[in-house]
């Protein structure tokens, strides 16, 4: 979404490069949602075999959901290990 977390999102990328954390999809759930916001929750299986969730704040804005960050371009929710897949509905791929 546009403003101070999307610049410096954008900023803190060119200087890191990519250092992520490879995974797959492992299913999806809908914490919170109006018209206007959601609140999506995704669970990725990582290579080292670890669960973990990472819920994702969603603002609709100009037509398009907008990913929400903070004026310091970071995700207002940190991930979370989970247990288990429970409330999740599964999503696999190849």
């Amino acid at each position: 979404m546009p403003g101070p977390g999307r610049d410096a999102a954008l900023l803190a990328e060119t200087v890191r490069g990519d250092r992520g954390i490879s995974g797959q999809i492992a299913g999806v759930q809908v914490l919170s949602y109006t018209e206007d916001e959601a609140v999506v929750d995704t669970a990725f299986q990582l290579r080292t075999g670890e669960l973990v969730g990472f819920a994702i704040a969603l603002r609709w804005v100009e037509g398009d959901w907008k990913v929400l960050l903070t004026d310091k371009g970071q995700p207002p929710y940190r991930p979370v290990l989970l247990q288990s897949l429970g409330g999740y509905v599964p999503w696999s791929g190849l």
